[in-house]
């Protein structure tokens, strides 16, 4: 369970684990932030972020955004 600390401003935010990315070669962790007025109501925003958060999905090397826009959209075989 994430922990939640005490902001300046008396309210509470709780940190919750969400996905990593890899930038410039290193891989950097993101997080999601829940900010509220009691901890407890923090602690639970962020265990339902947890408990309802999609798993992500990897993407081949080799995708370029021409392919998966050409994907999505399905302009490959169209003419204009």
């Amino acid at each position: 369970m994430a922990k939640a600390k005490q902001l300046p401003s008396r309210q509470w935010r709780t940190l919750v684990y969400s996905h990593t990315e890899i930038i410039d070669g290193k891989k950097v962790r993101r997080y999601e932030s829940f900010t509220a007025d009691s901890k407890r109501e923090s602690q639970f925003m962020a265990a339902q972020f947890a408990v309802n958060k999609k798993p992500c999905t990897k993407l081949p090397l080799t995708t370029t955004l021409t392919g998966l826009y050409n994907t999505k959209y399905n302009t490959k075989n169209k003419t204009p």
